[in-house]
């Protein structure tokens, strides 16, 4: 089994941002339905599927660079492993060799080479120490694994909720699919497990999806914020009054005060992504000056008065 690092094409210090970028790419470049019965297409994206699913969550990142992938057996242990760890490297310091270092390239992947994610989280942690020390290790199968998958949500669907089918691994790298309802207001960043929806088992096991949540077309979003664009005319800009705006969010009505600056920004509170416990950030409108055909001697004219006042 690859270490997840490499299984991305990163090292070790790589940022969440690269984690996250890497992630987006090869699933792109080795997504089964782009290459239709390519064997090495489809293990490749199950490996960074796997790989993903460790490294862009903080504390599962923080287990496997000090224990690898035997953080993720069936009742893991980092007490017992710190404990196992040292005792097994007890007698080969007193046999004059180094000690195993600690990490994702450590005793893990030296004791039991696992063929797969799967296989890890199927492995209960008792029998990974049987291996460690000679002993027969068993593999559970009673209870049914959790699988996870990424939905990316457009910033509309996470407002306002929306059903949609999701296609994702099963542990014997077939495919399946499930209808999946988003509540209004959810969270980039979340995660929704859905019961049932994993392997078979007693219990089944649930599906873990991480909720992504991107702009939706002609929008921008920073933090919690929404940006938008809005083409204006210049008459509407100095006359003022309401302004009807018609986005991917809702249909809205502004007012501008009369002679309203192209450059600054109308911001509609709670208008923008949420950001949990019922509280959403802002919507910026952005007003885009459309300056009117050139030629027009009359506006030419009425311009200089303007400006002469």
């Amino acid at each position: 089994m690859r270490d997840f690092y490499a299984a991305l094409g990163l090292e070790s210090r790589a940022s969440g941002a690269e984690i996250k970028a890497a992630y987006r790419e090869l699933t792109r470049r080795f997504h089964p339905d782009l290459n239709p019965g390519r064997q090495w297409a489809d293990e490749r994206y199950r490996e960074v599927i796997a790989a993903y699913e460790v490294l862009n969550d903080p504390r599962r990142r923080e287990l496997y660079d000090e224990f690898g992938e035997v953080a993720f057996t069936r009742g893991f242990d980092a007490r017992r492993a710190r404990e196992a760890r040292r005792q097994r490297a007890a007698p080969e310091e007193s046999a004059g060799d180094a000690a195993q270092a600690p990490g994702a390239s450590g005793w893990g992947r030296d004791v039991m080479d696992f063929a797969d994610f799967e296989e890890v989280k199927r492995t209960r942690f008792d029998s990974f120490l049987d291996r460690l020390f000679g002993r027969t290790p068993v593999v559970d199968e009673e209870a049914g694994l959790d699988l996870r998958a990424t939905l990316t949500l457009r910033a509309s669907e996470a407002i306002a909720g929306v059903t949609r089918p999701v296609r994702y691994l099963r542990a014997d790298g077939g495919w399946t699919s499930a209808d999946v309802t988003v509540e209004p207001g959810t969270v980039g960043g979340s995660q929704l497990r859905l019961e049932g929806l994993g392997e078979l088992g007693d219990p089944p096991g649930a599906l873990i999806l991480d909720l992504e949540v991107e702009a939706d077309e002609g929008t921008r979003i920073d933090g919690d914020d929404i940006h938008l664009d809005v083409d204006v005319t210049l008459r509407r800009l100095y006359a003022g009054g309401p302004l009807d705006l018609d986005t991917p969010f809702g249909r809205f009505e502004v007012k501008l005060p009369p002679a309203t600056a192209p450059h600054k920004p109308l911001r509609l509170r709670g208008r923008g992504l949420p950001r949990g416990q019922g509280e959403r950030g802002d919507l910026m409108v952005h007003l885009r000056l459309v300056m009117p055909t050139p030629g027009d001697a009359r506006l030419l004219e009425a311009l200089r008065r303007l400006q002469s006042d």
